[in-house]
């Protein structure tokens, strides 16, 4: 759950959307992520957007590549197309060749919405953050857990009133609503 929530604040940075985490106790997936947008077509109300997101993690001892860890995370599972999958890296002082990993993801044209890899990215006091959007697009979001905690939860309190006054219309992301700026 705390890299689901890792990644929900990298991304909240990243996009300016607040999200609220739901984990799913079930086999797939490992937590929701949601948010709220106008209903199309009920007035006063609202739909509620998920996206499936499903966490892995690299470790030190893990002799797979990069890509060969996502590819069998991903082997032989039906995951909804909305789905993203999370990677938190565990492997101090790693290289990895971002670019080279990029390019097989994508030539693979993989059934997932998006991949992510996130680490920390400035010493191991675990604060600092960096998330990095691996497929089908290059994105990079630094950001500092603390901050991104702290914004989000000045805004928790307005969203509990959207929860409870409004619709609980579903629906996926249809396009991919993240906008970020291109990777340098």
């Amino acid at each position: 759950m705390w890299i689901g929530a890792c990644f929900i604040l990298g991304l909240s940075k990243g996009n300016g959307v607040t999200y609220w985490l739901m984990p799913d106790y079930a086999e797939t997936p490992d937590l929701w992520a949601k948010y709220f947008i106008p209903h199309p077509t009920v007035s006063g109300s609202d739909r509620e957007v998920r996206l499936c997101v499903e966490v892995t993690e690299w470790e030190e001892h893990s002799e797979l590549s990069l890509v060969r860890l996502i590819l069998k995370k991903i082997e032989g599972k039906c995951y909804p197309e909305y789905t993203a999958l999370v990677v938190y890296v565990k492997r101090i002082g790693e290289h990895i060749d971002l670019e080279s990993v990029f390019t097989e993801l994508n030539l693979r044209k993989i059934k997932l919405m998006e991949v992510w890899l996130i680490a920390s990215n400035k010493g191991i006091d675990g604060n600092d953050h960096c998330l990095i959007g691996l497929y089908p697009e290059r994105v990079r979001v630094d950001f500092s857990l603390n901050t991104e905690f702290t914004r989000t939860m000045s805004t928790q309190l307005g969203m509990l009133e959207v929860v409870k006054q409004k619709g609980r219309d579903f629906t996926s992301p249809e396009v991919r609503t993240f906008v970020f700026p291109p990777l340098d």
